[in-house]
């Protein structure tokens, strides 16, 4: 579908932006409108360890936006395959925004998106902020079909963190006593891969829009 000219440099200007805001505000290696593989999507997001993301946006009703994210999935992009793309819908009235003003209204907009895998998997649309785009754009898990390439890349991970261990003098063996076993790789490995489900478990954590209330003021009692 042929797309109006000025509306195809009004989803560049907010492409952008998005990709602006992305960067600076939500800490995210994002750029807009960069030619990739004979390609250009219109935000390309790169995840250290996780590969790239692809975002492709519309002004509503974004007719083709769904078609054209999963246009993108499996394009190779600095020597590793984009397996997750989303599919952002734009508000119209984004395109009635002065330039000036377009970065903080579209930070205080919410957004419609709709994330696609390499695996296609229908999964329902999901709205929020950029600051909550973002937060999926980082969580966003490989398909059923990497487990294989994770458990690598984890593997991996975990035998170099294993053999910083062995740099600490001293630090092995209080983690081999902690196990109760000899010194080894197996145990560096262990220890590491505790460590790394650790962060795991609090990099969730802290993605999920949960509140808790704070603790209540400590109280010291004489007994």
């Amino acid at each position: 579908m042929t797309m109006n000219p000025d509306i195809r440099q009004q989803e560049r200007i907010v492409n952008a932006e998005l990709a602006r805001l992305l960067r600076e505000q939500c800490g995210l290696d994002a750029q807009a409108e960069t030619i990739v593989d004979g390609r250009q999507p219109d935000v390309l997001v790169m995840r250290p360890d996780k590969g790239p993301v692809i975002i492709e946006t519309e002004f509503a009703p974004a007719r083709s936006v769904n078609d054209d994210a999963l246009a993108k999935l499996g394009l190779a992009v600095r020597g590793e395959t984009t397996r997750v793309t989303f599919a952002v819908t734009l508000p119209a009235f984004l395109r009635e925004v002065h330039q000036r003003h377009l970065a903080e209204r579209l930070a205080d907009t919410e957004l419609q998106w709709m994330p696609w895998y390499s695996i296609i998997d229908i999964d329902t649309a999901h709205k929020g902020d950029v600051f909550q785009l973002s937060r999926e754009l980082v969580n966003a898990a490989p398909p059923t079909d990497d487990l294989e390439e994770a458990v690598s890349r984890l593997e991996a991970g975990a035998q170099t963190a294993g053999a910083t261990l062995y740099s600490k003098p001293g630090s092995m063996s209080h983690v081999a006593n902690v196990f109760d076993r000899d010194v080894s790789d197996e145990v560096a490995n262990m220890a590491a891969l505790m460590v790394i489900n650790a962060m795991v478990f609090h990099d969730r954590l802290s993605s999920a829009s949960i509140r808790y209330p704070p603790p209540p003021p400590y109280e010291y009692r004489r007994l």
